[in-house]
This record gives structure tokens, C-alpha cells and sequence, in this order.
């Protein structure tokens, strides 16, 4: 887990303090005993932490709270020493107010990694998404640029939209585009090109960042509104039909029967029946070990967002 770091047997809990948190902090960064040597005690405690400095964070930023009150409750958790002065409201007002100047002035690229760093902290994003967002934004910025948060417009990521659509699937990884420029990609013929589900794929981690920065009052309005785009609606006979019942037991016998060709391979086998009565996705099922599956009162239950935490 990030923000642990162990000396001896005992582990800490060290991070940087949340941008809105700084104006009040003696520190850039907090440092305290969790008092604990067991790794899954510290991640809880570690955890707790992090959720009280965001949630502070956010109620300091849309005025929830005053600045006395953030104070006083990081020093009840022991992140700041009780010797802290406390902050008058108008100062740490003035405070935020020149620290939202000063960051409207950064470069996407230095906010996007605030972004990655906010998420991750916060559990709402596991490294296989910051990697996917990651790759994302790059591509933005291939497109239109690092820049100032202040410049992008509404147009201008519509022009990004219009990019996306003349792209083909894996333009990083494939042979015949990978290495090349996008200017160069652009200007190729494909047989294939982003699907729409894609393109809005791209579009919603855009959004969300762009989001987050309206959020923080780091911009003044939030231009990725009403990118997303909408796919026609098909005639009922063309929509995809579930299977029925008597099809999804069949299916299931003649794989019971077949059990045998799975060899050493048996935890595929599994995969069809935990889906057919748990309605999980294949990635949450696959990622499950054997100690992922116990029983309490008799019921078999199973623990798939443990490996994300």
C-alpha cells in the first residue's frame, strides 16, 4: 500500500499533504508511528489516514469547514503537533486563493500527475488503471499538447474527439503504427478504426480529469462537458439476445462432462460456473485465488476486490 514505510519492526505512515491542507500545514509532508508491526493492522490505520486528510481536504475547499476546525482535527489523528498555531479564516482564505492562482499557471502534465497520485491514494484507482489513464492522457497531449490547464477549451478537445475517431485500435503496440508520430498515423489508410465504445473510453478518463481539476477550483469551468459520443439505437431484431435459461444449463452440462479434457489446467474449468451464479466479470473472476473463496454459515462466499486494494 502507498504512504508505508517501515523502520525496525514498527510501521509509518508518510505522504504528502493534500495541496488545500498545506495552507495550514507546518509541512509539505506528515510522518507518524502507526505502532504497529503487523503489515495488514498498518494499511488499515494507513488507510483511515488518508481518507480523513482527503475528506478534510475537500470540505476545507468548498468551505464546508474553517480552517480552525481542519487544524484541530489533524491534531487529534497527530499529524500536526499541538503547538500549531491556528490560522484565521481570512488568512488561509488569501492563502487558497493565491495557491489556485499559482496552480492555474502549471502545466497539465504536472496536474495530471497530482490527479494519478489523488486517485491512487484514495483506493479509487488500483496501478492497472493509473497505467490505462496514463496512456490516455499521453495521447492528449501527443494530440494537443501540454499546455497550462487554462487553455484547453471545449473545442479543442472536441478536436481531440475528431482525432480519436481516425485512429486504429492499439496505435501504441501494433507493428505497423507503433514508433511512428501521430501526424504520420493520421495520414495512413486503416482497415480498422477505434469503436465507438473506444472512443468514449478515451474520452470519459478526459472528462474525469478535467472534472477533477473544476472540482478543485484549479479551473474556473469544466471543458470536457458533452463529449461523449451516442451510438443509434438498432431495431429490436438487431439487438443482441440473452441466452435462456434451458441454454445456460445446457451449456453448463456438456462442460461438466468435459472436465476431464481440462488436465492441469482445472481453474478454467471453473470460470464458466462462477460467472453463471455470481454474475462477476472475467477479470475479477480470474484474479481469484483459492484462499479468495471461504465459507460462513454453511454459504460459500468470495472476497474479488481484495487483490485491487
Amino acid at each position: 500500500m502507498k504512504h508505508l514505510m517501515k523502520i525496525g519492526q514498527t510501521y509509518y505512515y508518510r505522504r504528502r499533504v493534500p495541496l488545500y491542507l498545506q495552507v495550514l500545514h507546518e509541512k509539505a509532508f506528515v510522518k507518524l508511528s502507526l505502532h504497529t508491526s503487523k503489515k495488514e493492522h498498518a494499511e488499515l490505520r494507513a488507510l483511515k489516514l488518508d481518507n480523513m486528510l482527503e475528506e478534510l481536504s475537500f470540505e476545507l475547499r468548498l468551505k464546508l469547514i474553517e480552517p480552525q476546525q481542519a487544524i484541530e482535527q489533524l491534531k487529534l489523528a497527530g499529524l500536526i503537533g499541538t503547538k500549531t498555531q491556528l490560522m484565521t479564516t481570512i488568512a488561509a482564505k488569501k492563502l487558497v486563493v493565491e495557491l489556485n492562482k499559482n496552480r492555474a499557471t502549471e502545466l497539465v502534465s504536472t496536474l495530471f500527475q497530482q490527479y494519478k497520485q489523488d486517485r491512487l491514494a484514495s483506493g479509487r484507482w488500483i496501478d492497472k488503471t493509473a497505467l490505462e489513464n496514463q496512456r490516455c492522457f499521453d495521447l492528449l497531449l501527443t494530440a494537443v499538447g501540454d499546455h497550462p490547464s487554462g487553455y484547453y477549451t471545449h473545442q479543442s478537445l472536441m478536436d481531440f474527439r475528431a482525432v480519436l475517431q481516425k485512429l486504429p485500435p492499439n496505435v501504441n503496440t501494433s507493428p505497423r503504427t507503433k514508433g511512428k508520430s501521430l501526424s504520420v498515423v493520421l495520414k495512413m489508410q486503416h482497415t480498422k478504426l477505434l469503436s465507438l465504445s473506444q472512443v468514449n473510453k478515451y474520452l470519459v478518463c478526459i472528462s474525469a480529469f478535467f472534472s477533477w481539476l473544476s472540482q478543485h477550483e484549479i479551473i474556473a469551468a469544466n471543458p470536457a462537458h458533452h463529449l461523449l459520443m451516442s451510438r443509434a439505437k438498432k431495431n429490436p431484431d438487431e439487438e443482441r439476445l440473452a441466452y435462456s435459461s434451458d441454454e445456460v444449463k445446457s451449456m453448463l452440462a456438456e462442460l461438466g462432462r468435459q472436465k476431464s479434457s481440462f488436465g492441469s489446467s482445472q481453474s478454467r474449468f471453473w470460470v464458466p460456473f462462477i460467472a453463471a451464479y455470481s454474475g462477476a466479470r472475467l477479470t475479477e473472476i480470474c484474479q481469484l485465488h483459492l484462499d479468495d473463496v471461504y465459507q460462513i454459515d454453511g454459504l460459500y462466499h468470495s472476497s474479488i476486490d481484495r487483490r485491487f486494494n
